[in-house]
């Protein structure tokens, strides 16, 4: 559990990381070496940094997700934001980055609260710090690939992120199974309580009138 949740978390702490470090970048990529062009990348760049701190906002809204649907059914939003975001990435629009901003500060309001969530719900009150410190060393190493991402960029496409994008959504696309997996292992604890439960009640001596 403890391996495949830190490797669900460090692809999406990737994802959220790599986008901020580089949305200057992104917008340079897709305006003209102008006056103009400069102004409008100053002014989109300022908008994300508006719009990230705001959606957190969000955060008791996420708190009643995850306490009334459940640690799986917000993993769902959360993949859900995760893929419209990679996808509105390829959009090579400036002023369509806008919502890319918007979206993707929704999927990082979301992000940290479930990763929480699901440290906790696997570990238990009593490890989850301590599981979630060594995690937290594994997203450090793993977003070092954000450098090399860049690197490539620059270096071999003149810029352009296009190569960068797929990787980054490969990434995501590839922690889908991790959620159906979660939501194996509640079925199983459930029914394993269930089990406990009726065995508990037929171990239960009955009472004259046939009652336990």
């Amino acid at each position: 559990a403890f391996f495949g949740t830190t490797a669900y978390a460090a692809v999406h702490t990737l994802h959220a990381n790599a986008y901020i470090g580089t949305a200057e970048l992104r917008l340079i990529e897709l305006t003209p070496r102008t006056d103009e062009g400069d102004a409008l990348v100053e002014l989109l760049v300022t908008l994300l940094s508006a719009i990230l701190p705001a959606s957190f906002v969000l955060s008791p809204a996420v708190g009643w997700l995850i306490d009334k649907r459940g640690v799986v059914q917000t993993l769902c939003v959360l993949q859900v934001l995760a893929v419209v975001s990679a996808a509105l990435m390829f959009v090579p629009s400036a002023w369509a980055q806008v919502a890319t901003f918007v979206v993707f500060s929704l999927y990082r309001a979301v992000l940290y609260s479930v990763l929480i969530a699901l440290f906790v719900e696997h570990f238990g009150w009593s490890a989850w710090g301590r599981c979630f410190g060594f995690a937290c060393l594994a997203f450090a190493v793993f977003n070092l690939l954000s450098y090399a991402l860049v690197y490539v960029t620059l270096e071999y496409f003149d810029g352009k992120f296009l190569f960068a994008n797929c990787v980054l959504a490969a990434l995501i696309v590839a922690t889908t199974p991790y959620i159906y997996l979660v939501h194996r292992g509640h079925r199983a604890s459930r029914e394993r309580a269930r089990r406990v439960l009726t065995a508990s009640n037929s171990a239960l001596p009955s009472d004259k009138g046939g009652r336990q």
